[in-house]
């Protein structure tokens, strides 16, 4: 991916380093951690550590956004699910099985993939495993390294979260002290 990135912006700096140790010799106005990218990590410890090195990295009154998914919703909703869906592309088509389902302190998805195009078939398959981490410890995490929770959205249009129906959880904050 880093490759590609290259390719398509020159201009761009770009680092593959661990998020829990992360250090560029740089101070930015935000930072954005989008796509869940904080609960890829497995446990609250390496969130906080990496929340800290964020707050490192932030200037005064920096800010960070964070888009999670609210797993008390996905899990009500879709535990242990299954789902089809069938893809149309110029010369072929791509079925997939969605699986989606809870296992201890992990939210797992599944996708198994079955390609036609023109005379071939090919498949793939690809696993996704999200820490199913703990609101009020986040937020516990988040005050403790030295952010202030500014507002807490449940679209990325800026809608209200609800607990009970918003799919996404959107934190604002800023940084502190």
């Amino acid at each position: 991916m880093l490759q590609v990135a290259k390719k398509r912006g020159q201009q761009i700096s770009l680092y593959q380093q661990d998020m829990t140790k992360f250090r560029i010799n740089k101070n930015y106005d935000a930072i954005l951690i989008l796509n869940s990218g904080l609960v890829l990590l497995s446990n609250h410890e390496d969130m906080r550590k990496t929340l800290f090195r964020c707050y490192l990295h932030l200037k005064d009154k920096g800010i960070i956004l964070l888009d999670l998914p609210n797993h008390k919703v996905e899990i009500k909703e879709n535990n242990f699910s299954q789902e089809h869906k069938q893809y149309f592309f110029p010369k072929g088509t791509i079925n997939v099985i969605f699986r989606d389902y809870k296992n201890k302190d992990k939210w797992i998805s599944e996708w198994h993939s079955f390609v036609r195009e023109d005379q071939k078939f090919a498949g793939f398959n690809e696993y996704y495993e999200e820490f199913i981490y703990d609101p009020k410890q986040l937020e516990l995490d988040l005050k403790s390294v030295g952010f202030k929770i500014l507002k807490i959205f449940g679209t990325r249009r800026g809608g209200l979260f609800n607990p009970e129906k918003s799919y996404r959880k959107f934190y604002l904050c800023q940084k502190a002290y």
